[in-house]
């Protein structure tokens, strides 16, 4: 047993994130996994890139973190610049004596793997796209891989047994706190603040602008929903002015222009989708979960989405939303989606299913529970 581990007290974890914003799921399901580790057991400290919204809302939970720079890429970057950060790693490891080091990207853990190897390795999995030699290494040096579900873990399939065996799918957890459902009136509020239709139903699609989103095949759905009843879309997210423009200027060709708001990336996504009837994700590649259904299912609001690994395992098909083939035509996806909000009655039934579905699957409480038993099995601590 290494020193770190040998300590009295609640264990060390450092956690490695490679982005220090809070566009990206997975910086939002770090902060709210160390901010609920429980003291007694694990105590969090992480390091980030930059200064930033990450950093600052880490450090007002009291949450100890450490200013890293920039971490190199391994196969584009000067190998100096690698061997410079495995130095300074080194450093930091050596200063805080982690008994875990938690990385959320896989060069994280490979320059982990360098520099903290008297510390147990753990490495978080959110892409199911296999990433060739790099999960070799992965499957090498970690002690374990948390996947945030089986279509990721699945890019392992093909493995040896003892690499799968270091896999443990856990799912993302949502803050059933902050993601809640509302009174009629709170609803109402919200959307007269977002300028929203007072009763027009309300579909929300909460995704970058990027191409395997489908923006482009979306407003041909809206033309087809449009076609069928009165509606309102509310496209929120980052990145991707071009695209962003490209879709603006096509629902204006299409006449539906007026029935569509744009926000920016919302620091409030739980009040948006909160006042929605409905919550859309059309992505054509695998989503590795689509955190946006389990969010939107705490606020109850049921989704209807593409079928893909990851995503089917946010949605029970017929009790808490819909999915739908990847290669339905868009005419399928506004008919379906133009019968749920005309449907008020079966709309509230994948609701309320929905509601506890996100509650049992996707609680923070279980997801922190779970990271912790995984914790525990590598550090050897008997429960």
């Amino acid at each position: 047993m290494n020193e770190a581990s040998s300590r009295e007290g609640p264990k060390r974890v450092l956690f490695l994130t490679l982005f220090g914003d809070l566009r990206r799921g997975g910086q939002h399901s770090l902060l709210l996994l160390a901010s609920r580790l429980d003291p007694e057991r694990y105590l969090a400290e992480v390091a980030v890139p930059h200064e930033g919204p990450l950093a600052d809302a880490l450090r007002a939970q009291g949450i100890t973190t450490h200013v890293f720079g920039a971490w190199p890429h391994p196969l584009k970057d000067p190998p100096w610049k690698t061997l410079a950060a495995v130095s300074r790693l080194k450093k930091l490891v050596q200063s805080i004596r982690p008994d875990i080091i938690h990385s959320d990207a896989p060069r994280l853990a490979h320059i982990a793997s360098l520099a903290g190897k008297d510390a147990k390795r753990v490495m978080h999995l959110r892409v199911s796209t296999n990433d060739g030699f790099s999960d070799v290494l992965l499957a090498l040096h970690c002690n374990a891989m948390i996947a945030v579900s089986q279509g990721v873990a699945d890019r392992f399939l093909r493995y040896p047994e003892i690499a799968r065996n270091k896999i443990r799918i856990i799912y993302n957890g949502v803050d059933l706190e902050r993601f809640r459902p509302r009174s009629s009136g709170e609803c109402a509020a919200l959307r007269k603040e977002l300028e929203l239709p007072s009763h027009d139903p309300i579909v929300t699609m909460l995704a970058a602008f990027v191409a395997f989103k489908r923006h482009i095949f979306v407003t041909e759905v809206w033309a087809e929903v449009k076609r069928r009843l009165p509606a309102h879309l509310v496209l929120a997210g980052s990145g991707g002015e071009l695209l962003r423009r490209e879709v603006e200027h096509r629902f204006a060709e299409l006449g539906i222009g007026d029935s569509v708001t744009f926000l920016p990336v919302s620091s409030r996504p739980e009040e948006l989708m909160a006042c929605a009837d409905l919550n859309l994700l059309a992505s054509i590649q695998d989503e590795g979960l689509g955190r946006v259904i389990p969010e939107a299912a705490a606020c109850g609001v049921p989704s209807i989405a593409a079928d893909a690994p990851g995503v089917r395992e946010t949605i029970l098909p017929g009790l808490t939303g819909l999915l739908l083939p990847r290669e339905a035509p868009a005419e399928r996806w506004g008919q379906e989606i133009a019968a749920l909000l005309q449907d008020g009655e079966q709309r509230r039934r994948l609701a309320a299913n929905a509601l506890v579905f996100a509650r049992e699957r996707f609680s923070a409480e279980r997801h922190c529970s779970e990271v912790m038993e995984v914790y525990d099995q590598v550090l050897g601590i008997q429960a």
